[in-house]
């Protein structure tokens, strides 16, 4: 008899795990983000990063989120207003200040 490991291999979050109230659609934020390019932005916790526009090699709409010239995450629409992203990202923080950046 085969025992299963009491240490799962297994991240604790999942794909598109949580949810984050957002105001504005990602189509809204993608086509704002198209406009500007790029745009450094803050979360709540004081963490400076850059938001830029992209389209994915498969044509998906993106927004690409950088700390200190880095990719730290991405966000497609299957992702907006979720805090983990298809990646098992935490962009949840991110996608919030990105989504308040609209309202200014």
């Amino acid at each position: 008899m085969l025992r299963q490991s009491a240490r799962s291999t297994e991240p604790p979050f999942q794909p598109h795990f949580g949810v984050v109230a957002l105001q504005h659609s990602f189509t809204e934020v993608h086509k704002w983000l198209q406009k500007k390019q790029s745009v450094v932005l803050q979360t709540d916790a004081h963490i400076a990063f850059e938001a830029r526009y992209g389209v994915a090699e498969d044509g998906r709409p993106v927004a690409r989120f950088f700390q200190r010239r880095h990719e730290y995450g991405r966000v497609y629409a299957c992702c907006w207003r979720r805090h983990y992203n298809c990646n098992r990202t935490p962009v949840g923080e991110f996608s919030t200040a990105l989504d308040r950046a609209l309202s200014f």
